[in-house]
């Protein structure tokens, strides 16, 4: 007999299907659930989650504008000194009272797709993995920029108004989430929490109307805010968000569907 045919003649490792299917008959159960016929269990997972993402993206906006996050009215606000200027009789510092405030766009937030990324599947009472989620605004992030300019030394005292805007385009993000699945009757995910979630921009553009007699420090001022809207508050957007949509998946799954 050729070493073929004592290959063919050995008993083949049971596969993963199988495994599900004997401990589903050792707990007296029945396993109704081809998830063969979807390729994969990533695959049933995938499909799971396509199915699922219309009606989580249908929930998102009420949610982030209730939440006070669209608009977002008091975003960040602080002091920053731009540099110093001759006022005549003395050198003062300059320094800026900045506001940040009324953003919107967060409401138009659109999960675009959710991909197992890792899984376990020993028990299908209890599956486990992480998802790869990919989102994007469907709209510009939007913000009014507001505040004061002023220095003072002696009896001398100057400040001019800040008067402006911030906007971020293309704006996408990324996210990695905890899930738990089962397979009975249908295939359902019991849960899903989100771990990482982050924001990139394409673009930043800030407009701010001239400063008066503090017109020299504008280009510092508008250096500052957008340093800031694409560092501080883009992961401060990111923190606000995460929880937003961790209580809309707890309140919403599990969620179940027939492959």
């Amino acid at each position: 007999m050729t070493t073929d045919d004592n290959l063919m003649n050995e008993k083949q490792a049971p596969t993963s299907i199988q495994r599900r299917q004997a401990f589903a008959a050792r707990r007296g159960a029945r396993p109704q659930v081809r998830v063969e016929d979807a390729g994969s269990w990533e695959d049933a997972i995938d499909e799971l989650l396509a199915a699922y993402l219309p009606e989580l993206n249908a929930a998102i906006p009420d949610l982030i504008v209730s939440s006070d996050l669209d608009p977002w009215k008091k975003v960040l606000s602080d002091d920053y000194t731009l540099g110093s200027i001759n006022l005549g009789i003395c050198t003062a510092k300059v320094k800026a009272s900045y506001s940040i405030t009324d953003m919107t766009g967060l409401a138009t937030l659109l999960i675009d797709t959710a991909v197992v990324e890792t899984i376990d599947v020993t028990d299908p009472d209890n599956i486990t993995g992480t998802l790869s989620m990919t989102a994007e605004l469907t709209d510009k992030l939007k913000a009014k920029v507001g505040g004061k300019v002023k220095a003072s030394c002696g009896v001398i005292s100057e400040s001019v108004g800040i008067n402006g805007s911030v906007k971020a385009t293309s704006v996408t993000g990324k996210a990695t989430a905890d899930f738990t699945a089962s397979v009975g009757a249908t295939i359902c995910l019991n849960s899903c929490k989100v771990t990482k979630f982050s924001l990139s921009y394409k673009d930043i553009k800030v407009e701010i109307d001239g400063l008066g007699i503090f017109n020299q420090f504008l280009g510092p001022l508008v250096d500052l805010i957008n340093e800031l809207f694409g560092d501080a508050i883009k992961g401060g957007i990111a923190g606000a968000l995460k929880p937003v949509l961790n209580d809309l998946l707890k309140s919403e799954l599990p969620y179940c569907y027939e492959l």
